[in-house]
């Protein structure tokens, strides 16, 4: 029930944070009708159903489960899995997006290492 509470608060801040945004930076701009909101109505519900409802629940339930030190040590993960994704489709990466991604490697692993060798074997982090 905690994760759920959580979860929510966090799309409700997300939320109202997108509408003052979106408000202040398209004021001079013609409004959207309910012809346009309708005809991307799928478009939408993706959006808004499983890749940020279902995303954030997912998100927040393995950050329970695997300790918040290690969900930051993951999430450092995500854009080298996209960059690597990417790779495999045929993009050419530059000698710098290679050091940027060994340098990543190393500095996640070292800071995992070190923090498991001075005891915190769970990998939550102790503050």
């Amino acid at each position: 029930m905690r994760l759920l509470r959580f979860t929510t608060q966090t799309c409700l801040l997300g939320t109202l944070s997108t509408l003052v945004l979106t408000t202040a930076l398209t004021r001079d701009e013609q409004p959207t009708t309910i012809g346009d909101a309708t005809a991307v109505i799928w478009q939408i519900t993706y959006m808004v159903l499983p890749a940020t409802v279902l995303g954030v629940l997912a998100w927040n339930y393995a950050v329970a489960a695997l300790g918040t030190f290690n969900g930051v040590l993951f999430i450092n993960l995500v854009p080298i899995a996209a960059f690597t994704i990417e790779a495999f489709r045929g993009y050419q990466p530059t000698g710098g997006e290679i050091v940027g991604v060994v340098v990543t490697l190393i500095a996640l692993l070292a800071v995992n290492l070190v923090t498991r060798r001075k005891g915190n074997d769970d990998g939550r982090c102790n503050s």
